[in-house]
């Protein structure tokens, strides 16, 4: 029999485990996280053996690690026995961006997930869910304590992580688990599983067997919030506006299964205080903005996350900005996410208030994903959002295939809004090993797809794009060198009838052996906009010195010949450029200066340098007081142009906050905003406490 073999079974032939186990050992004394490793960790079982992901694929660690694993009923203890050859090499100041050792831990076994805690030599903690089988991470804040201590023989390293901090099944003693050491001076990166050069995959880490975590826990958390806020804005001319307000508000989550949570919030606070960075949007497309509210951020893959190529559902549309600052109150919101063997589900309501024109409102969110074969996934979403002025709803399909180099998507949506159905189809696959590396994107979203009522439906039309090229590991100066030439063509559904544009691009970018990195890009096509068709062509690169040293540089450039600008409804050449300086002084400051430069040509390609150049200058300076306090100081300052008085304006912002995470999600700080033009002046001061009972 002949023919070709089916994609899925393919697929479900390959199998990515690493071959490393560990047993979990049962402690009656719980360990005390202090960094001194004390000889209770000698009843545990333990991994050693540490391969090198980077630079040097598959050798052995330079250094070398052992770590131990213990649990009770309440927690797991890990810790690290970390040895260093010399001392004086170890990245470990506050200032800096540490040597370090990190666990991923996956309950589930499903080769997709991760639960990842990193802490550094200085002390100084991270975590986030890892998703995708290692290629996307999201924002998550979890509870777990570490402890560092320093020896004449090098580091180790304690971590607590509670069970209740964690979603796991019932009744599974076999979880998949991963550790990691990383060494900065030389760009190194190693795991206790062999993991391939191109990147680190959940599904190639080892095993932890013998757990056997509680069947039930309370997993009770309460989360009050409250703080005092003054605003005061005006001048000496109009008058002042002064208020000063006390807030409160609740969140709790309880976790009635291994697998389940229930998350409630009762007037959240999640307004800002600090400035967005300042941003020269030229299209006509609205800026997408990364979710960092706590409420949100629990379990975002079951909502698709960021990595949805049709965004039914965009969590920053509850509770949205206003054009004036404020934000649409948020009046409760609940979240129920399970996971229940190789499927997870969850459902999220939220009612806002009214705000100047933006009606009350329902937001609902269904969904549910299940495990296909080895890493791969089939999922569903529903978004809908009601007020009195408009109903909007949504549903999203897809299938996720991946192997160990392949991987493909297929997602289809269908929305209403009002009076108006219509769909959107898109189609993803990619190719990556050691020495070539490919994708491929096809999309259409109709033209009266719309789900920015829930969601995020900017760009509404047809799009294709190819590219592929060889990849290049550790040779001559490179640690890694890729050429990617392609090509891309679109019609957006306002284009004449029978018009669509193409434009070939090639972009090649190369990390050096020094930990340089250079990024270089161009292309040449053409493009309808403003009811013209127009050639053009662009060209920039990307520039990164060596993020190990004291002084670190960055910037890029990108120019265009011609292109669509919405700001000035006009096609004409554009340049950007910025440039970032960072400077580490001793152990505990950092000084930086960036500055952001835009300069807008006319459809003659003339410049009047008064009218034309926009400059955003941001210096700041931090001070670390410890692993877990800092004190920072940032200026943003733009330079721009009124058309409307036709003069040069300029805009500041100043911002100062102390912050102190004195227990796991429990933080103090104090914030102040001063923002000064040369109409009005404005102040915020912010003192706000967040305390998390952990019952």
């Amino acid at each position: 029999m002949t023919g070709a073999i089916p994609l899925a079974l393919i697929l479900s032939a390959v199998s990515f485990n690493s071959g490393q186990a560990i047993q979990a050992h049962y402690t009656e004394v719980r360990p005390v996280i202090d960094g001194i490793l004390e000889d209770l960790w000698q009843n545990a079982d333990s991994a050693t053996g540490f391969i090198q992901q980077t630079p040097d694929n598959g050798n052995p660690a330079t250094e070398s690690t052992t770590v131990y694993l213990l649990y009770d009923q309440e927690n797991i203890y890990v810790a690290f026995r970390c040895l260093v050859h010399d001392l004086t090499t170890v990245h470990d100041r506050l200032s800096e961006e540490p040597d370090g050792v990190q666990v991923v831990i996956d309950p589930f076994d499903d080769n997709t997930t991760g639960y990842s805690f990193t802490v550094g030599f200085n002390g100084v903690e991270s975590d986030c869910r890892i998703t995708a089988d290692g290629v996307m991470t999201e924002n998550w804040d979890g509870v777990w304590w570490s402890a560092v201590r320093k020896y004449d023989w090098g580091y180790g390293v304690e971590m607590l992580i509670p069970f209740k901090s964690l979603r796991y099944p019932r009744g599974k003693h076999d979880w998949r688990i991963d550790f990691g050491r990383f060494v900065i001076g030389r760009a190194e990166c190693s795991f206790w599983s062999k993991h391939e050069i191109t990147g680190f995959k959940v599904s190639r880490m080892g095993r932890l067997t013998g757990i056997n975590p509680p069947a039930r826990h309370l997993g009770l958390e309460v989360y009050p919030v409250g703080l005092v806020r003054q605003e005061k804005s005006g001048n000496y001319k109009t008058g002042w506006r002064d208020e000063v307000r006390a807030e409160a508000g609740l969140d709790l989550a309880y976790s009635p299964t291994p697998g389940g949570n229930l998350q409630l919030t009762v007037l959240p606070d999640f307004a800002q205080i600090e400035a967005d960075p300042y941003q020269v949007n030229l299209s006509r497309y609205e800026l997408w903005l990364s979710e960092r509210r706590p409420f949100f951020v629990e379990a975002v893959e079951t909502f698709g996350g960021s990595q949805q190529p049709v965004k039914v559902f965009y969590s920053r549309r509850i509770g949205k900005p206003l054009p004036d600052g404020r934000a649409v109150p948020i009046i409760t919101g609940v979240k129920w996410t399970e996971r229940a063997g190789r499927t997870q589900y969850g459902f999220l309501g939220a009612l806002t208030g009214e705000c100047e024109t933006e009606p009350q409102s329902y937001y609902s969110i269904f969904a549910a994903r299940h495990r296909l074969l080895t890493n791969s996934e089939l999922g569903a979403i529903y978004a809908g959002k009601d007020n009195r002025a408009f109903s909007n709803h949504g549903l999203g399909l897809d299938v996720i295939l991946r192997s160990d180099r392949l991987h493909g998507r297929i997602f289809t949506a269908g929305s209403q809004f009002g009076e108006s159905l219509d769909y959107a189809l898109s189609l993803d696959g990619g190719y990556e090993s050691e020495n070539f590396a490919g994708g491929l994107t096809l999309r259409q979203i109709q033209p009266e797809f719309n789900m920015n009522g829930t969601g995020y439906t900017t760009w509404r039309g047809q799009y294709g794009s190819f590219y592929a090229g060889p990849v290049f590991y550790n040779r001559s100066l490179f640690r890694l060198a890729m050429i990617s030439p392609g090509v891309e063509i679109q019609r957006e559904w306002d284009y004449p009838p029978g018009t669509a544009t193409a434009t070939g691009f090639i972009n090649s970018s190369a990390r050096f052996k020094n930990q340089y990195y250079l990024s270089l890009w161009g292309g040449y096509g053409q493009d309808w906009a403003l009811s013209r068709l127009y050639r053009y062509s662009y060209t920039g690169f990307y520039f990164a010195s060596d993020y190990t040293r004291p002084v670190t540089i960055t910037g890029y450039t990108n120019y265009y010949t011609r292109t669509a600008n919405y700001r000035r409804g006009q096609i004409a050449p554009v340049f950007q450029a910025e440039i970032n300086i960072q400077a580490r002084l001793g152990d505990r400051w950092k000084l930086w200066l960036g500055d952001d430069v835009t300069v807008e040509a006319d459809s003659l390609s003339r410049i009047n340098i008064r009218q034309d150049l926009t400059s955003v200058l941001r210096p700041g300076v931090e001070h670390s007081f410890n692993a877990r306090a800092a004190l920072r100081l940032s200026l943003q300052t733009v330079f721009s142009y009124d058309q409307g008085t036709d003069r040069r304006t300029t805009q500041n912002s100043l911002f100062a906050l102390y912050s102190w995470t004195f227990a796991p999600r429990s933080t103090f700080y104090f914030a102040s905003n001063l923002g000064y033009t040369e109409r009005e002046l404005s102040t915020i001061f912010v003192a706000k406490i967040r305390y998390l009972f952990n019952i």
